[in-house]
């Protein structure tokens, strides 16, 4: 008794064209049909059967449409901006806006957050200069 050639996806499932996947599934259905048409047994008759139909449903996957070529409803401006205003609507529901508290600063940093002009500047490190303070000092101060 001559052995069947291998299906083609099981020598290599990855380069298999779909085609040949979908003929190999409705060859394997067609024989589980003539082979369901031969048995006595009414178990072994639907279990046949049943793998047919499985096999049949598989070329039918197969033969649908790819998932690339579904095509996403696209939406239109309107729709989007809609959308958009709702998500927004929601999110200001959800978390209440807090309102900042304006704390009074403490007058040592009054002082020092003013802007310094470039003379002040100049004047500053001259003198630190001529001090010999260290840089670590100079920046701290």
């Amino acid at each position: 008794m001559s052995k069947p050639a291998p299906a083609p996806f099981l020598r290599d499932p990855i380069t298999v064209p779909r085609k040949e996947l979908i003929e190999h599934y409705r060859a394997q259905a067609d024989r589980y049909r003539q082979l369901a048409d031969r048995q006595q047994r009414s178990s072994v008759h639907e279990g046949l059967l049943d793998l047919a139909r499985q096999c049949e449903l598989m070329a039918k996957t197969l033969a649908g449409p790819t998932p690339d070529a579904r095509t996403q409803p696209e939406l239109s401006k309107d729709e989007l901006l809609l959308m958009l205003s709702q998500v927004v609507a929601e999110e200001k529901k959800a978390v209440p806006a807090a309102q900042p508290v304006e704390r009074p600063r403490p007058p040592a940093l009054l002082e020092s957050a003013r802007e310094l002009s470039l003379d002040e500047i100049l004047q500053k490190v001259q003198r630190d200069i001529a001090e010999s303070r260290p840089a670590a000092l100079r920046q701290a101060l």
